[in-house]
């Protein structure tokens, strides 16, 4: 996600742009043109296969068209969006993402031509059951919902009018309220839920997730039996501690890391017990050993979790409740009773005999972000729009403290258009950083921070990313990276170069740099800069590929204090009563910079 400070006129003038290395031009042309050049037959054959980025046939895909429609994402500070030629092109793209043989459409009688045509006699040939009706007839929508088998009280929209809505006081009980349906938040949720416990989920966000559907790397965890199965025998617990508290420079809670290690193969269990298994094993940034847990389909980790998460939840009954956000802890002689919290139509009080906080960091906040770090108020941030650290402040609100607040850490591979995070898998497969002089320039798996401090002391403070095929073909976050227009790519070193903007000797460098790291993963080592993780495959096989990144806010350290039982703590070192932290709510874990 863009910078919300920064202005919609600067979106709307640099939001998208490609670097125009012909003749300079601010803004991108009008390419008018319906029919794009391969290098050769193969490639030309790659991208009609889909299985290499780039440019076919206009109607297809265009250089202006990707730039307008990362202009809108960026403006609307959204991941992506895409461009329709017209209305009917819009309206059908979005019906048939969503409708197939066996779905049904309930739709209203006195839409436009040219959509009832399509819902009427379009659709229906592919086995779309439509149900037209006047939506101004309630009882006939309702009626046809239900006889399509939907809950008709699902789609029940309160009425509206310009005056506010008053809204009505409702009181909820139950065992556990959680504040937050991220990651953190629906494990605590479907393990409580396990245990017999009745739980409510409060989520002020429209959709569960909240920035576990960004992460797209993996999850880290030790001695568990998908390294064993691989034989890895040198990335057990006691690695895991040393690598945390190394890569946090030593400001870490050891307690904490130690709890998060020893129980970290217990986890990957239960996940595997619930149907979200995580086999393949991989190194990650600021470590020397494998501890990286991913699907086994190359999928990002986050979406794929949040989904078995949150069906886990809701088959043991929890109840979520969207768009409903926490306003205050409720407290009865210094414990946490409860919260009070608000949606559209309800204030709720829900009365609990234990409270979890899982609202995850303040990555989208940037005021308080500035208020520790004022050069961090126009930054790029990879995280999500709710990421404003709610939870930490309702609990400094009645007495708890707070930890390493001022650690917020860079991540080095963001697309700066839209803050898209380019995942980390990308160099653990074996990708590398160059800059613009087409040289490395660090360890490109050193930790987070050290990585972007070097990236931003290279010309224009940006790099590029660059992979190849083979990691292409095993993780499908690259697969989005193509399609969403991020890459250029060609079928050599040399062409890379030009496309990347390069030019003079830094065309020569790049080429050299490829050959020296091959060279370098042959020999099983990196004489330049040590780099000794992500080397288990070169950037041999072709299409290459290449995509300008630089750093953007993506974690937050700090937060507040707790114990190994995951109390939250008081300003005085005690328990707060009741009240317990998850997440990225909590800090003292990752210390200076957090791993993996």
């Amino acid at each position: 996600m863009m910078n919300p400070n920064v202005g919609l006129g600067t979106k709307a003038i640099h939001a998208g742009n490609v670097k125009d290395t012909q003749y300079g031009a601010l803004t991108t042309p009008i390419y008018q043109t319906s029919t794009f050049v391969f290098d050769s037959c193969e490639q030309g054959g790659r991208r009609f296969a889909g299985q290499e980025g780039g440019y076919i046939y206009t109607r297809l895909g265009n250089p202006t068209v990707s730039v307008l429609e990362n202009k809108v994402a960026a403006l609307e500070c959204g991941e992506a969006c895409v461009a329709a030629a017209s209305g009917m092109g819009a309206i059908s793209s979005a019906l048939w993402t969503i409708a197939g043989a066996g779905k049904h459409i309930v739709a209203d009688g006195t839409l436009y031509g040219c959509t009832f045509a399509l819902l009427n006699h379009g659709m229906s040939k592919f086995g779309v059951s439509v149900k037209f009706v006047d939506f101004a007839d309630l009882a006939a929508v309702k009626a046809a919902l239900t006889s399509a088998g939907l809950d008709a009280s699902a789609f029940a929209v309160a009425q509206t009018s310009d005056a506010a809505v008053e809204k009505t006081a409702e009181s909820l009980d139950c065992d556990v309220v959680i504040v937050g349906a991220g990651g953190a938040g629906l494990t605590a949720a479907a393990q409580a839920a396990e245990n017999g416990a009745k739980v409510i989920v409060v989520e002020k966000m429209p959709i569960v997730g909240g920035n576990s559907l960004k992460a797209t790397g993996g999850m880290n965890a030790a001695d568990t039996k998908y390294q064993e199965a691989l034989g890895i025998t040198d990335s057990g617990v006691d690695e895991f501690i040393e690598d945390t508290m190394n890569g946090g420079h030593q400001i870490n809670d050891r307690s904490l890391v130690t709890v998060m290690a020893e129980e970290s193969s217990d986890a990957v269990d239960w996940l595997d017990a619930i149907g979200a298994p995580l086999p393949k094993v991989a190194a990650t940034g600021g470590t020397t050993h494998k501890y990286l847990h991913e699907p086994e389909d190359g999928s990002a980790v986050g979406s794929y979790l949040v989904e078995k998460l949150n069906a886990q939840a809701e088959k043991l009954g929890v109840q979520i409740m969207l768009n409903t956000e926490a306003t205050e802890i409720l407290t009865e002689n210094g414990a946490a009773v409860g919260i009070k919290a608000e949606s559209k139509e309800h204030n709720y009080t829900i009365h609990a005999k234990s409270v979890i906080l899982a609202t995850g960091g303040f990555g989208a906040n940037f005021d308080l972000m500035a208020s520790f770090n004022p050069a961090l108020a126009n930054a790029v941030t990879t995280n999500h729009a709710g990421a404003t650290g709610d939870g930490i402040l309702m609990a400094e609100a009645i007495g708890a403290d707070t930890v390493d607040m001022d650690q917020i850490q860079l991540h080095p591979t963001v697309y700066q258009e839209t803050g898209l995070l380019v995942s980390e898998s990308v160099r653990s497969m074996g990708g590398i950083l160059v800059n613009a002089e087409g040289k490395r320039f660090c360890n490109d798996l050193a930790t987070r921070d050290a990585v972007s401090n070097a990236e931003l002391e290279q010309p224009g403070a940006y790099a590029y990313i660059i992979f190849d095929q083979r990691i292409v073909d095993d993780l499908k976050s690259c697969q989005k990276y193509i399609k969403n227009g991020l890459t250029v790519s060609a079928d050599n070193y040399e062409d890379l170069a030009k496309a990347m903007g390069l030019e003079g000797d830094a065309i020569q460098n790049f080429v050299d740099t490829m050959d020296t790291w091959n060279a370098a993963v042959a020999a099983g080592e990196d004489k330049e800069f040590g780099r000794n993780n992500g080397m288990d495959a070169d950037l041999s096989t072709a299409p290459y590929y290449a995509i300008k990144i630089a750093p953007g806010i993506h974690h937050t350290m700090g937060g507040l204090k707790i114990n190994t039982d995951a109390e939250v703590l008081d300003t005085q070192g005690n328990a707060i009563p009741g009240l317990y932290a998850a997440g990225e709510t909590t800090g003292g874990v990752h210390g200076g910079n957090r791993i993996g």
